[in-house]
């Protein structure tokens, strides 16, 4: 595993007297390896202690008022925030980001009986015991054991011939090791809040959208209708007016007015096909955007102020039936 600091370290090689060696000597480097990801990790458990943590992590409302600390230099960590806590890379425990920091931050050595020349827990010197597994040669500090595991467990790891480390038996660490484990589960259930909203508020979003899209679809086919209509009446006003040269005035009149009379019935049904849109837009909008203002003016206002104007004989055609064009033609005749 890479990284460790070059203190100094005092070495109890389980019973026997202590030796000093440096992080900075000439020892053994040792090689880099790969640290899973937190769902590697997980995924990587024994099927007993993955149950044994499922069936035992901490819920949110516990962590939520919970006081996490970082069991390398036993500060409070901010554990709600997930780029504030790191997972140890061995034991699998809490620890904070400053510590991960230093903890590879250096290089690790063997000495030369092949053991760890820091603790494996903080990476720092001190008094370290090592492991008796000899395909381990891994140490741990007492004050990293004592501040985690109590007393009892710095005096059980002295006494015994064939202490297996932390680290052979991470069962000496499951419980903190839950702590962890409970807050990355904390983290994968913020997430998945979050991105659920995330999820609602994008399909609010779309909804929305295609309100618009939709209306907009009405918008052009209420625009299209008035462009063919529009198009059809200045083609038979063009036809008309080529028969005008030998037609008498009062016939032009005749042709004039009821151009003019299928205009405004075109004209009047756009109105009212813009009217109904105005109102699906406002209702639609008002739905998707509660309390948002749609602005443009009010239509029916509008319409009663184009209705005002006007009045002479020709709004006898206003009405666009065929008894007022009848009428016109009677009376334009009598002319």
């Amino acid at each position: 595993m890479e990284a460790a600091p070059g203190a100094t370290a005092t070495t109890e090689k389980k019973k026997s007297s202590s030796s000093t060696s440096s992080g900075g000597g000439g020892g053994a480097q040792v090689k880099r390896t790969r640290i899973l990801s937190d769902a590697e990790w997980v995924s990587a458990m024994p099927e007993d202690e993955a149950a044994y943590f499922r069936a035992n992590a901490k819920d949110s409302d516990f962590l939520e008022e919970a006081k996490v600390l970082c069991t390398c230099c036993a500060q409070q960590v901010n554990h709600k925030q997930e780029d504030m806590v790191a997972r140890h890379p061995i034991l699998g425990v809490v620890m904070c980001k400053r510590c991960k920091a230093f903890y590879f931050g250096g290089v690790w050595r063997r000495d030369e009986d092949g053991y760890f020349e820091h603790c494996r827990w903080c990476a720092n010197g001190g008094e370290l015991i090592c492991c008796a597994n000899a395909a381990c040669k891994s140490a741990f500090c007492k004050r990293c054991i004592k501040r985690n595991l109590g007393r009892n467990k710095v005096s059980e790891a002295e006494e015994s011939e064939d202490w297996r480390c932390l680290s052979c038996d991470l069962s000496q660490v499951r419980e903190l090791r839950l702590m962890y484990y409970s807050v990355y589960q904390y983290w994968q259930r913020e997430k998945g809040r979050e991105e659920a909203k995330e999820a609602r508020r994008l399909e609010r979003e779309a909804k929305r959208q295609d309100v618009v899209s939709k209306l907009q679809k009405e918008a052009d086919e209420v625009s299209r209708a008035l462009k063919e209509g529009l198009f059809l009446r200045k083609k038979a006003w063009m036809n008309a007016k080529e028969k005008h040269g030998d037609c008498p005035p009062a016939e032009v009149r005749i042709d004039a007015l009821n151009a003019a009379s299928s205009l405004r019935r075109l004209i009047n049904k756009a109105r009212r096909g813009l009217g109904e849109l105005d109102k699906k837009v406002v209702e639609a909008m008002s739905e998707s955007y509660p309390g948002g203002r749609v602005g443009g003016g009010d239509v029916a206002a509008a319409e009663e102020e184009e209705e005002e104007v006007g009045g002479g004989e020709e709004d006898l055609t206003s009405g666009g039936d065929k008894s007022s064009q009848v009428i016109l033609v009677q009376r334009v005749s009598r002319q």
